[in-house]
């Protein structure tokens, strides 16, 4: 487990980020990192809108456009939660309003947002 740690100390930031990129795995983000030096989502984007992605081997130009759509659902959808996760937090909320201002009404309406 140590050597894991030290691993992980030692790779970027935005390379274990890419790690949560669909159709990313490590042999492609390898490739990315030490082949093309690029070591952000960020970077990989601009590599994609340049077509300098096709140029490596294992990547062609359906497998760049994939990376690239992946990458712009991914920036779009961050701060995003999913249902499931925004319901458990709500109605936690929902329940500590209640015990703190007893005799108030509360009731979850509309979206859920981030206010709380």
């Amino acid at each position: 487990m140590g050597q894991l740690k030290e691993l992980v100390q030692k790779t970027p930031a935005g390379i274990l980020e890419m790690l949560t990129i669909k159709g990313l795995g490590p042999k492609k983000i390898s490739t990315i990192w030490k082949e093309m030096e690029i070591e952000s989502i960020g970077e990989l984007l601009y590599a994609c809108n340049e077509n300098r992605l096709a140029l490596y081997k294992g990547f062609g130009e359906k497998t760049q456009k994939s990376v690239q759509d992946a990458i712009q659902f991914y920036l779009n959808n961050q701060g995003s939660f999913l249902y499931s996760e925004a319901e458990t937090f709500a109605f936690a909320k929902d329940k500590k309003l209640k015990q703190q201002f007893k005799g108030r009404k509360f009731e979850l309406t509309g979206e859920f947002k981030d206010r709380w």
